[in-house]
């Protein structure tokens, strides 16, 4: 376990794009090559909070946030909520490397109440980062 995924690396090209609100089952290295990325990121045991209010209200006080820049990255954990834009008009691209996180960890392995993720969110990687 561990072991990078075989769809690693997957690049990510836009001009003012967006990820909606989501979590991935695999471990992502989130590289930016170019432009500029903001990234929100919430504990899996917020997903209840965030299910009926994405960024506002509370939800919104329980995020952390981050811009990265170009020679920038940030590791998002397995089954971590994350939203994802960059500015409008800019472009950007990143490269997102994947890999399985170790036993004990898969979204499978918490129990609902302990993150919140469990049944929500796509199973597998691959939103754009």
């Amino acid at each position: 376990s561990g072991s990078v995924s075989r769809t690693s690396p997957a690049a990510y090209f836009g001009v003012g794009s967006r990820t909606p609100l989501h979590w991935d089952a695999p471990e992502n290295l989130l590289c930016v090559v170019r432009g500029r990325k903001e990234v929100t990121l919430w504990h899996p045991g917020h997903g209840d909070a965030l299910q009926g209010a994405p960024g506002g209200g509370r939800a919104a006080m329980l995020g952390s946030g981050v811009v990265l820049s170009a020679g920038d990255a940030l590791y998002v954990p397995s089954c971590w909520w994350h939203e994802v834009s960059s500015p409008c008009g800019e472009v950007c691209m990143s490269v997102s490397y994947w890999a399985e996180p170790p036993p004990g960890k898969h979204k499978e392995d918490y129990s609902a109440d302990e993150i919140g993720c469990k049944g929500h969110g796509p199973a597998a990687g691959g939103a754009a980062g």
